[in-house]
């Protein structure tokens, strides 16, 4: 064969890659959606006696499976996706079902497969002490729910492990050890320090650009007075501090309450220092909840009127700490501070024994805590039952993929009905403009002048100059914007009259829409519903065919 030279040509088709999602599933998990050839379609054609045949091998040989492999346990505990680093906003998060209507669709599912279950049971044994959401002790079989409201803190990453007060002030590192918080707060200034010697100018303004108070005013022109420079921290560390103080002490000046007693005692009885912002720090404890009884906020009024008449300052904060540590005691999780049965075994241990003894006997609501709350490692040992095959109880969390509410999948029908609406509200927008005198032409126009204007004034062309210059530039912009606006609604054709009943057209069409919204999140959800049922109803096969069934 002659050889031809190469050449450059452009390509018919450009491969594109697809990148797995986390909405994916594990192919170890989920056969059916392993690639070929190892797809259950391939395999269920080749075993058939295509394939097969040629190659004389079985389908089982092909698949490296027997049959009961294709069911598979569909609630490992990888799927909880725990630990978890919680977070402090929920921007970006997808949106989760329900915990009430996940655990009713779970419960329909084991009631449709034939299962009765029981609420409530009780599950002890083997490093485990929970209380299971649904089991039948007939079928050997239900399921754990594991939310925000019953996982504690050893599901999260960077939580300490369950200690005791004095444990937690041995590691120096406890929420209520005032020379550890001390230290953070030196730390803090530190770097506050640091911004200032780097940007004294943005500093000062980071104080005074939205409306500032009389105090923060002050305090600014403390600090534009102050030369940023190495020299100047311990005058920085004075503004700075005596600011924090008087802040607070503004802050509590119209209120009442056991909080505002301690710290008023608080504040005569200690020099102005950073140890007393932090004591300040604490008292929000005090504050009354409306899950406090007046029995129980009662013995703490009391409790804190002991505090007031302790002599020496070391025992005052001894004493006052111990107080607030045995208030927020509850093993990291806010919601005991509700729960009635909780808060009456403090009572209990408040009215059995004097203050200082409080924390010495918290083993009831210990003993509280582990009856309602599920620990990863408990989550873990039911995860390994379900492995070995000795015990079949499915953890489930609402952090698994199954309870994202996805955007797609909607019904054929409402695809169908969106591309009517999105054609609707364009004729109608198109017939609005036409009849306004408003074309294409002169919107793109209108258009491209207000971007023009925007970027002549840009945040970040003006965010430099001098206030005074800036707040001048700001008014020319809006005062160019109305002008821009008044010369384009010249132009416009229709009357009022007409643009209002143009306008209940609009608001007609709007209403619809938003029904049709309604409808897709609904069908989405219930789609969600669907699939989390299949997923339960997968699991309820996969455990009766591991138990012989």
């Amino acid at each position: 064969m002659q050889k031809k030279p190469l050449k450059v040509q452009p390509a018919r088709r450009v491969y594109k890659p697809k990148y797995p999602s986390f909405e994916d599933k594990n192919p170890l998990l989920h056969p059916e959606t392993r690639p070929y050839p190892f797809s259950h379609k391939f395999i269920k054609w080749a075993s058939a006696g295509g394939l097969a045949s040629f190659l004389l091998l079985s389908g089982n040989e092909l698949s490296g499976q027997a049959p009961a492999d294709t069911l598979y346990n569909p609630f490992p505990l990888e799927n909880a996706q725990v630990p978890y680093r919680p977070v402090s906003f929920g921007t970006g998060l997808p949106e989760r079902l329900k915990s009430e209507e996940a655990v009713q669709a779970i419960r329909k599912a084991f009631a449709e497969s034939g299962i009765q279950l029981e609420e409530r049971v009780w599950l002890e044994g083997e490093n485990i002490g929970v209380y299971l959401d649904g089991y039948s002790h007939k079928d050997k079989i239900g399921f754990l729910f594991m939310d925000y409201a019953n996982m504690d803190t050893s599901f999260t990453i960077g939580s300490y492990p369950q200690r005791s007060y004095l444990e937690i002030e041995a590691a120096m590192n406890g929420e209520y050890d005032l020379q550890y918080n001390v230290k953070q707060s030196v730390e803090r200034r530190a770097e506050e320090f640091r911004r200032f010697l780097e940007d004294k100018a943005a500093y000062i303004e980071g104080l005074t650009r939205y409306l500032p108070t009389a105090l923060e005013r002050a305090y600014a022109d403390q600090l534009s007075a102050l030369a940023p420079r190495e020299e100047s921290e311990e005058r920085f560390n004075t503004y700075h501090l005596q600011y924090s103080l008087d802040a607070y002490r503004q802050g509590i000046k119209e209120e009442e309450g056991l909080h505002v007693d301690i710290s008023r005692h608080i504040d005569r009885r200690f020099e102005d220092s950073v140890e007393k912002r932090i004591l300040w720090s604490y008292v929000r404890s005090l504050r009354r909840h409306s899950y406090y009884t007046d029995e129980f906020y009662g013995k703490v009024s009391t409790a804190v009127s002991q505090l007031k008449g302790i002599g020496p300052n070391k025992d005052f904060i001894d004493k006052y700490l111990a107080l607030i540590e045995f208030l927020n005691y509850n093993n990291g999780s806010y919601l005991l501070h509700k729960d009635t049965a909780y808060q009456e075994l403090k009572l209990g241990i408040m009215k059995a024994y004097p203050p200082e003894q409080w924390l010495d006997n918290l083993e009831p609501l210990d003993a509280c805590h582990d009856r309602n709350f599920v620990s990863l490692s408990e989550a873990r040992r039911i995860d390994e039952k379900n492995g070995d095959g000795t015990q079949f109880i499915a953890p489930i969390s609402l952090r698994d993929p199954v309870m994202i509410i996805h955007d797609g999948n909607l019904s054929e029908e409402l695809q169908k009905e969106g591309k009517r609406l999105r054609e609707e509200r364009n004729r109608l927008w198109e017939q609005y403009s036409r009849e306004n005198g408003m074309t294409k032409e002169i919107l793109a126009q209108r258009q491209a002048e207000m971007k023009a204007l925007f970027e002549q004034y840009a945040w970040n062309k003006l965010k430099d100059l001098p206030r005074q210059e800036r707040d001048s530039l700001n008014r020319l912009q809006r005062e160019e914007r109305k002008a821009i606006e008044a010369k384009y609604e010249a132009m416009e054709l229709l009357t009022d009259e007409e643009k209002a009943a143009y306008q209940l057209k609009f608001n007609a069409f709007n209403e619809r829409e938003q029904a049709w919204q309604r409808a897709c999140a609904e069908d989405i959800r219930l789609n969600t519903l669907r699939k989390l049922e299949e997923q339960v109803r997968m699991y309820i096969k996969w455990a009766r065919s591991q138990m012989g069934g």
